[in-house]
């Protein structure tokens, strides 16, 4: 462990051990592959999909790996996404091991060169006698029978091949195959009350860039807060207002930057709104926007930034960085709470650790930290999609509620949820077992056999409790249904503010929020208006006033002698608050309450 820690700090060219001689497979044929059997097919060749796939045949499953690109590893080295979101548990342990650690170390750390990546994928791939690679393929579908998929179908060079296979995983990242073959999912932010398209970011990747000067602009705070450490730096967050996008659709957050071996940098920070990943049209037009504004980015950063005055476009990623689409819906949806309680669970295949970090969605919006885990684990049943048979999804499409994506959707997690789905597969096969089967019985004796073999091929499934201190706050409870309509910024201290003042303006920003949610799932549908409140000062409010603007909030004008009565008479006082001196200042933990309360649909019943 000690030794992967210090590989982190690093520079990573310094040194990733050299990668054994192997002679790639020439590309199979059209004819090859109609001619071919297969027990495992595993689609899209994201990180994700290259550990399932690899993991697959390790486990002796004659394995297909249909790729829509030529160059694997998707976000990583298309994407050039080169640094990694590591999950460091409790005691700071690297919780996500096995095929992710393999490529983590065979890369050198992070950040990593995006081509060294290509080459370790490509190796990783190459060294497997029983793994086949089907790319480009174009039309990917699957083959459905009586609500099983049976396999894939797609066109390959000139050819449209059908081919079957005994199992079949899903590792695109919009979870096409399991939707196409009738997965229920929720998209976006809709599963807490939030509709509409979603940000990509399209990676910078700059040549001519002084390093020195990076640490500069670090060093003298040129653009707020910053650190830059070997050959990454992060910070820089005053650009968010520095920087007038000139496509209103766009905006430029803080600096993730990180300096590749030839001495381009890539950084990460322009979010681009309004995408459908769903959709081409929109991807290909986001794209176009980003590539556009990238140039006014680049005229910025020459005037204002030390270091970029000889700066210029070195190239451009082949695909946009889309943290979120699909949310297949599998036999467990891991939960928000689930990962801020750091659950654990018997049927757990990877255990993730990353902050949920959840990205602004819209123009003028504002990303949050809603908390930081010590560590949770996955369990196997959210790989294992409802309504369709044969099949796994992993990867950002798995079955997690959008908030719990927010850490679940990290690479590192992903590829030890490949891997487990790899395992999975050839066990599922040798055994003639189904993988619903195992998911119902999360502690029977099929998913202990899958994760001794994941343990003894590098995973680490220790199990584990650890409760947090905020969840024995009394008011915690009330929390967890706010913080499960997003509404709850708890930081990376996990500072819930239970005892803190709250305000008229944070009391109505949380309270509305949470009733607008609510009404969008069709939970409240005896509510027929919700108000903003006239009057929000960012000051201390009681009782009586916050009974007044629920009144309000909820379709009731009401004097401010009469608000209280008329509030505790409809029922929207929560009981304990009943008999409380009318002049005690609430808490933020008193908000949670009061919030929590109004979403009893019964209160607005007529």
């Amino acid at each position: 462990m000690a030794a992967a820690l210090v590989l982190l700090l690093v520079p990573f060219w310094n040194d990733p051990p050299p990668l054994p001689p192997l002679t790639p497979a020439p590309p199979p044929t059209p004819g090859e592959l109609a001619a071919a059997r297969f027990d495992v097919i595993v689609v899209g060749s994201e990180p994700e999909g290259i550990a399932a796939a690899v993991s697959a045949a390790r486990n002796g499953a004659r394995t297909l790996l249909v790729s829509e690109r030529l160059t694997l590893g998707g976000l990583m080295t298309a994407g050039m996404l080169n640094l990694t979101d590591l999950d460091r548990g409790h005691l700071w342990r690297l919780t996500t091991r096995g095929l992710f650690l393999e490529f983590h170390r065979l890369v050198g750390g992070s950040p990593f060169d995006v081509e060294r990546a290509v080459q370790v994928f490509e190796h990783m791939v190459a060294a497997e006698e029983l793994l086949t690679v089907a790319r480009p393929a174009r039309d990917i579908r699957p083959l459905v029978e009586e609500g099983r998929v049976t396999g894939v179908g797609f066109r390959y060079r000139d050819a449209m091949l059908f081919l079957h296979a005994g199992r079949v995983i899903d590792a695109t990242p919009d979870g096409d195959i399991a939707a196409a073959a009738g997965a229920p999912y929720t998209y976006g932010q809709a599963d807490f009350g939030r509709e509409g398209a979603m940000a990509a970011t399209l990676m910078l990747h700059f040549d001519g860039v002084d390093w020195n000067g990076v640490r500069r602009a670090a060093r003298e705070k040129t653009f707020g807060e910053a650190r830059v450490r070997g050959n990454h730096g992060r910070g820089f967050g005053k650009l968010f207002t520095a920087y007038e996008p000139v496509d209103p659709g766009m905006r430029l957050r803080g600096f993730n930057i990180t300096r590749q071996s030839d001495g381009t940098v890539v950084i990460n920070a322009l979010l681009i709104f309004g995408v459908d990943p769903r959709d081409p049209e929109s991807v290909a037009d986001a794209y176009r926007r980003g590539k556009a504004e990238t140039g006014h980015v680049l005229e910025f950063l020459r005037r204002e930034f030390p270091g970029f005055e000889r700066a210029s476009v070195a190239g451009w990623p082949e695909m946009l960085y889309v943290r979120e689409s699909r949310h297949i819906q599998g036999e467990y949806v891991l939960d928000i709470a689930d990962v801020m309680e750091n659950r654990d669970f018997p049927d757990r295949v990877a255990i993730g650790a990353y902050p949920v970090d959840v990205q602004a969605a819209r123009p003028g919006e504002f990303g949050f930290v809603i908390g930081d885990p010590v560590q949770y684990s996955v369990p196997f049943r959210c790989l294992v999609p409802l309504g369709v048979e044969n099949l796994l999804v992993v990867g950002r499409a798995a079955s997690f509620s959008s908030l719990a994506a927010g850490s679940a959707r990290v690479i590192p997690v992903g590829m030890a949820c490949g891997q487990a789905a790899g395992v999975a597969a050839a066990y599922s096969l040798r055994h003639g077992v189904g993988f619903r089967e195992i998911a119902r019985e999360p502690e029977g004796p099929h998913i202990k056999a899958i994760q001794k073999t994941l343990t003894s091929q590098g995973a680490y499934l220790k199990p584990f409790k650890l409760t947090p201190k905020f969840t024995r706050h009394p008011d915690y409870p009330a929390a967890r249904e706010v913080m499960r309509l997003g509404l709850v910024n708890a930081g990376y201290e996990n500072d819930f503010g239970f005892d803190c003042t709250t305000t008229h303006l944070e009391f109505a920003n949380v309270f509305t929020g949470a009733l607008t949610r609510a009404k969008a799932l069709g939970r409240l549908p005896g509510l027929d208006e919700i108000r903003y409140p006239l009057h929000v000062p960012a000051e201390p409010l009681t009782g009586p006033e916050a009974a007044r603007m629920v009144l309000w909030v909820t379709g009731t004008a009401s004097a401010a002698d009469t608000a209280w009565l008329l509030a505790l008479e409809k029922g929207l006082v929560p009981p304990e608050f009943a008999n409380r001196p009318p002049d005690t200042p609430l808490t933020r933990g008193d908000l949670y309450r009061w919030t929590a309360h109004a979403l009893q649909p019964t209160l607005y019943q007529q």
